[in-house]
């Protein structure tokens, strides 16, 4: 599914989590299974828009990086330049997390429904700031995979050649999904990044 498709089908997957939770409500569900329900229609319909993002990105080689070739390897003696696209994926528990966190919320306006003079406005700003929170925590754990094409003719200096001491040469380009990129999957709790 593209970007576009899932940005698309966003809307009407979150009004079929709410629609199917005030059907269940008037069918006499329990709260804690609409709960429950809704919280897992609506993280995975916000996991499933957001896995649709393609990520386009440019590299450097920085100099003294390695650069292999047919007969052996070297370094680059100068800044290489690439660029690829790739995608987006989240981990399970990334997956979880959201969804316990809409739970979590959906609980607490559960809660703070239910007391006498409540203010029906301010509830709905604290939903509404606690989904922001639980949506941007859950983007930050994104792992960004990404197939990079390294352009070749940069100096590299090394056994590039069958020659047995080391020569100047340049680097050769790299064919799609030799040189990859990994986001830092070490980020998967979203508190590494800024």
């Amino acid at each position: 599914m593209s970007f576009i498709e899932g940005f698309l089908a966003l809307p009407q997957d979150l009004e079929d989590a709410y629609k199917q939770a005030k059907d269940d409500g008037a069918a006499g569900v329990s709260p804690d299974k609409i709960i429950q329900d809704l919280s897992d229609n609506v993280g995975d319909a916000i996991h499933d828009y957001m896995k649709t993002a393609m990520v386009g990105t440019v590299v450097t080689v920085e100099p003294g990086q390695t650069a292999a070739g047919p007969a052996g390897k070297g370094n680059y003696t100068a800044p290489g330049l690439g660029a690829g696209v790739g995608t987006v994926r989240f981990e399970d528990n990334s997956v979880t997390t959201l969804k316990n966190e809409i739970k979590a919320l959906l609980k607490k306006q559960l809660a703070d429904g239910s007391v006498t003079g409540c203010d029906p406005l301010d509830i709905i700003k604290k939903k509404a700031e606690r989904t922001t929170e639980a949506i941007h925590k859950f983007a930050l754990t994104a792992v960004v995979e990404t197939d990079v094409l390294l352009a070749g003719g940069v100096p590299v200096v090394g056994y590039m050649t069958p020659v047995p001491a080391p020569l100047p040469a340049a680097s050769l380009p790299t064919p799609p999904g030799i040189a990859t990129g990994l986001g830092d999957p070490a980020q998967v709790d979203g508190t590494g990044l800024a």
